[in-house]
């Protein structure tokens, strides 16, 4: 009784429907190197679970800055190509690429159009500069 109560309330609120589920690619940084290394921090991961020795907890603990060193690498080098290339935003949804060239929000500052700004002023910030003019 209890059970079709909870059941026919639950069903007039959100009735049954169906979803299509889309696969869709990771985003374009994410490589092969990237899969082997969050396949190795997950399995170090559970292997820490598994035992509660210290040694893998520090196995599992490098490995998973390594992956985040990794992650933030081939963000700063992809963005970078992207920058230097000349070529326009990737249009996607985080994305600031619209048709109008003014008006568009990036964070707290004004897109203009022209990357050249950010790049100016984040040039800095990237650990992979002086290895670019090489």
């Amino acid at each position: 009784m209890y059970d079709n109560t909870l059941r026919s309330i639950a069903d007039q609120l959100a009735p049954e429907r169906t979803v299509k589920c889309r696969l869709r690619p990771l985003c374009p940084r994410f490589d092969a190197e990237c899969g082997a290394i969050r396949r190795n921090c997950r399995r170090l991961e559970r292997r820490y679970r598994r035992t509660h020795d210290p040694v893998d907890k520090d196995a599992y603990v490098a490995a998973s800055r390594n992956k985040h060193d990794t992650y933030d690498q081939k963000k700063k080098s992809y963005w970078l190509a992207v920058w230097l290339s000349g070529n326009a935003w990737p249009r996607s949804k985080r994305s600031c690429a619209t048709s109008d060239p003014v008006g568009t929000r990036m964070g707290d500052r004004l897109w203009t159009g022209n990357p050249s700004w950010y790049v100016t002023s984040q040039l800095g910030r990237l650990s992979l500069l002086p290895s670019v003019g090489r």
